[in-house]
């Protein structure tokens, strides 16, 4: 049973799945968030590498190490984007909390693409005025597991975003191209 803080430490061990460096970059590449203008929130602080990695991209990063996601307000700054690869174990309680608790407004969260059919998402934002949009990468992602990627993950995953300026594509679904090796 998880206590619920931001580090993998005590959240199920399957669990322990970290964003590889390639997401990342296709992510940032296809959005092109701002970076003078917004600084990047993830709190799920994981092995420190997604925090690490956006800061490696030139993005101001508020990281939550050994905090608890479910006890810790977002922070209060107008120019935030939440980017996030949350525990798929609690992805409901996540969600719920970030749409209906904090009522946190921008943000990127890789989650499996079965989310988007599932019953519970589409109630808590039936009544949402916000926009919210699927960037899906050009392959499955490879999640690194004890700093080693993974060969093979069995679920598709998608990036879950709302409050981010994306590219025009007549639609909430963006189909994300590779930019480079996904070696990392």
């Amino acid at each position: 049973m998880s206590n619920r803080t931001g580090t993998f430490t005590q959240f199920n061990t399957d669990d322990e799945y970290m964003t590889p460096t390639y997401a990342l970059r296709d992510f940032f590449s296809y959005t092109n968030i701002d970076k003078e203008k917004f600084k990047l929130w993830e709190p799920f602080y994981g092995d420190g590498e997604s925090g690490k990695t956006m800061k490696s991209f030139g993005y101001d990063v508020i990281e939550c190490k050994e905090k608890d996601f479910f006890h810790t307000p977002a922070p209060s700054e107008d120019n935030v984007i939440m980017v996030t690869n949350p525990p798929f174990s609690e992805k409901k309680e996540v969600l719920n909390h970030i749409l209906n608790v904090m009522k946190f407004k921008r943000f990127a969260i890789l989650i499996p693409s079965s989310t988007f059919f599932a019953k519970y998402l589409h109630k808590m934002i039936a009544d949402k005025k916000e926009a919210f949009q699927m960037l899906i990468p050009n392959a499955r992602i490879q999640f690194v597991k004890n700093g080693v990627k993974t060969r093979c993950n069995a679920l598709d995953t998608a990036w879950f975003v709302s409050g981010i300026d994306l590219p025009d594509t007549n639609g909430s679904l963006h189909f994300m191209p590779a930019v480079g090796a996904r070696d990392k």
